[in-house]
């Protein structure tokens, strides 16, 4: 008996209607119609899929979306077993009169559980750019790719592609925002007072093994925190506050003092690039295993300004199975890990995992997830194009290798000191608990970056024969779900675009990888089709008329209008552009000129619809003047609303303005003196 695909597909593509998704994907599964994936040879065995992603019970899922993209692959490829799934989902979809909100589960990736032209030559007489010191397995970039292997890697006209080739955003002029007046300090003087308070009381004191490492934190102070430039005898003492995800919001700081160089050659801001660098990277060391980030460390011998817990019960193992808690784990006096197993009431030492004895008595804390991998690659990707030091840029090129030759060496799944799976660590495209797009893009742009920095061979090949199958099919991400595919055939859909529960997570994630994604790649004719399909994926309208690129999100704007640095724009792309940049400019001469915690209540707004990621949505945006001080501003929806009371001794990291604003000095849509 033959089985047609699409004599199924119809019930998917009803559920698809019910559960309101978003018009491309219900073009997906019309009767018929192949998806981007429809190459993909085998079927999805649901038997392999992991209890905490369970097809059938949505745990995990982002949203009945993927549920019916997976769904419509088992159907082409192995339908039989799957005859009844329609009609489970349809149960979890509700009857055909329910609300027209989107059926879906909370966005269960990536949530940081704390909160959570052409290219012209920039300096081709530079230096070589050597091994970072105390790295002894450090990665050396190459001084120019000619000893690659140049058919895989070769730039436009055939010349062998130098990543240190600066990337130049469109020509201005460009807008200044005349119809906003701002806050009474200029941005120049805002960015400031946010670079000098920085490591003034944000970060590690510089002393001792702190000395040229550092991180940044939020901040609790015994007094109140100084809202002008004051000498040091006036700074209060403060504690640095823990944070989950304290590597990705380090590494949106040292973004931006990478920016800063690049647009004033300021040595201050090298200094500052180089020492939060240097402690982005420390979070890899301190757990013992290669390529593997804590997402936070403490050092007690700086009490009482960091300190490690002193219940054992911090130390346990995430849960079995489910691989829920973000817990501590304690290097001993040796270098080597130590959790507590409640089970026995005992310290269990993990001999085998070791790291340098210059960290024993601290402790770190394990389960990293991909938005804190986001964050340092993103960070490393941008200081390696951006910055000319060869320190800055060796470690940015060494961190970049790792990241890549952790993923090739986990099959694409982050993996921790114990050799078990993080819970939020997939980066392979049918992972089943993700949009397909949404883990192939961050694949594909972490192991080109690292491929093009470091030149390494076998990172080159891991890119072009592996995720793009330049060489025809090869068989390479050894996991039971997944499939010889080119990966970019993924791209079109990164779940950014699902109404009010888009999870700006993940829309922040996206746009970390954007940047990286356009600049270290080769090819302008790719360059072109990687624009094409993210602006496919992200911009809106979309099932609730809300619009990413609409949203005045100075960040993400700033990135996107530099991204089009080498195509000729038609007057309609130009004002586009030009808008984005314009309304950049305007959040930033209104952001807050300090990060302490001051009293708003936007809760009183009439909201529209409720996420399940962000609360309470209001219809268009709220004003970034009535927005309470944040760890990192752009990392949430600036549709949501929030209250919080005024406390002198608290502030937020400064990256909030930093990391737009020198990026925006960096292409020139922000002039020195506006």
């Amino acid at each position: 008996m033959v089985v047609r695909p699409a004599v199924f597909i119809e019930p998917i593509r009803q559920v698809g209607i019910r559960c309101r998704l978003s018009p491309f994907w219900r073009s997906k599964v019309k009767e018929g119609t192949p998806s981007p994936v429809s190459a993909i040879k085998g079927h999805i065995d649901p038997d392999h899929v992991s209890p905490r992603n369970h097809l059938l019970t949505g745990v995990g899922m982002q949203n009945t979306l993927f549920r019916v993209f997976v769904l419509e692959q088992m159907m082409r490829h192995h339908p039989l077993p799957t005859l009844l799934i329609p009609l489970m989902m349809m149960a979890a979809c509700g009857s055909a009169g329910s609300s027209p909100d989107l059926a879906g589960d909370v966005p269960d990736v990536g949530v940081p559980d704390s909160i959570q032209g052409d290219l012209m030559p920039d300096d081709p007489g530079g230096p070589d750019v050597p091994v970072v010191s105390d790295a002894s397995d450090a990665v050396e970039p190459v001084d120019s790719l000619d000893a690659v292997d140049a058919a895989d890697s070769v730039g436009d006209e055939g010349a062998p592609f130098d990543f240190r080739v600066r990337w130049n955003a469109p020509a201005g002029p460009w807008p200044v925002c005349d119809e906003v007046a701002g806050t009474s300090k200029t941005l120049a003087a805002k960015a400031a007072y946010y670079d000098w308070i920085g490591p003034k009381l944000h970060q590690e004191p510089k002393s001792g093994s702190h000395e040229d490492t550092a991180r940044m934190y939020n901040v609790d102070c015994d007094g109140p925190v100084p809202v002008e430039i004051v000498p040091d005898d006036q700074l209060p003492n403060c504690v640095l506050r823990s944070s989950e995800n304290n590597g990705l919001w380090t590494s949106m700081y040292v973004a931006s003092q990478c920016f800063r160089y690049g647009a004033t050659g300021d040595a201050e801001a090298l200094a500052n690039a180089l020492r939060t660098l240097k402690g982005t990277y420390e979070l890899m060391q301190i757990t013992g295993r290669p390529g593997l980030y804590a997402r936070e460390a403490s050092d007690p011998g700086i009490a009482p300004i960091q300190t490690c817990p002193e219940d054992p019960m911090e130390y346990r193992p995430p849960e079995e199975g489910t691989r829920k808690g973000n817990y501590w784990v304690k290097v001993d006096t040796d270098g080597c890990m130590l959790d507590y197993h409640s089970d026995s009431a005992e310290w269990v030492k993990h001999p085998d995992v070791c790291t340098d004895v210059k960290y024993a008595g601290r402790c770190w804390k394990r389960n990293v997830s991909k938005d804190e991998y986001s964050g340092h690659a993103y960070a490393a990707g941008v200081c390696a194009k951006v910055v000319d030091d060869p320190a800055v840029r060796g470690l940015a090129t060494e961190i970049l290798s790792k990241i890549a030759h952790h993923l090739k060496d986990n099959a694409y799944w982050l993996t921790d000191y114990d050799g078990l799976e993080t819970r939020y660590g997939s980066i392979h495209a049918m992972s089943l608990d993700h949009i397909p797009g949404f883990n192939a893009k961050l694949a594909l742009v972490w192991v080109k970056s690292a491929a093009m920095a470091s030149g390494e061979q076998e990172l080159i090949d891991e890119y072009y024969k592996c995720l793009l199958q330049s060489d025809g099919e090869l068989r390479c991400i050894e996991r039971e779900t997944e499939f010889p595919v080119d990966y970019t055939t993924f791209l079109d859909e990164l779940g950014l675009k699902i109404g009010c529960q888009t999870n700006f997570d993940n829309v922040s994630m996206m746009m970390l990888a954007y940047l990286n994604e356009i600049w270290f790649e080769p090819s302008k004719a790719e360059r072109a089709r990687f624009r094409a399909l993210f602006e496919q994926a992200s911009r809106g309208p979309d099932t609730d008329d809300r619009d990413i690129w609409s949203m005045k999100v100075p960040f993400y704007n700033f990135m996107i209008a530099a991204a089009e640095g080498d195509e000729a724009m038609t007057a309609e792309r130009r004002n586009l552009i030009e808008s984005m940049v314009n309304d950049g400019i305007c959040v930033l001469k209104n952001f807050q000129e300090t990060q302490i915690e001051r009293d708003e209540d936007t809760t009183v707004l009439e909201s529209v619809c409720e996420s399940d990621r962000h609360g309470s949505l209001i219809d268009g945006i709220v004003p970034i003047e009535d927005r309470c001080p944040a760890t990192f501003e752009w990392w949430g929806d600036p549709s949501s609303v929030e209250k919080c009371s005024f406390n002198p001794n608290v502030a937020d990291n400064p990256a909030g303005f930093l990391a737009p604003y020198w990026m925006g000095r960096y292409f020139g849509f922000i002039s020195e003196d506006m």
